[in-house]
């Protein structure tokens, strides 16, 4: 949703943009799982402001869907 923001607001700035998935408008359902994924992401303690360590690159996925 943002690169498709970004394309619409700032299309000076992006040469190109493509979308993957995507829908015009998302359910409370959708508005809620892709919290649930940043959060968990973010809340990650091998997060580091976005900046995964190279021996810990699976912790995301690992912390998002528990076995």
């Amino acid at each position: 949703m943002q690169a498709l923001s970004w394309s619409l607001r700032h299309p000076d700035r992006l040469r190109h943009c493509i979308a993957i998935a995507t829908a015009p408008n998302l359910s409370a359902q959708n508005i809620a799982f892709n919290e649930v994924a940043r959060r968990a992401i973010v809340t990650d303690p091998e997060f580091y402001g976005g900046h995964f360590l190279p021996t810990h690159a699976a912790a995301p996925a690992a912390c998002a869907w528990p076995a």
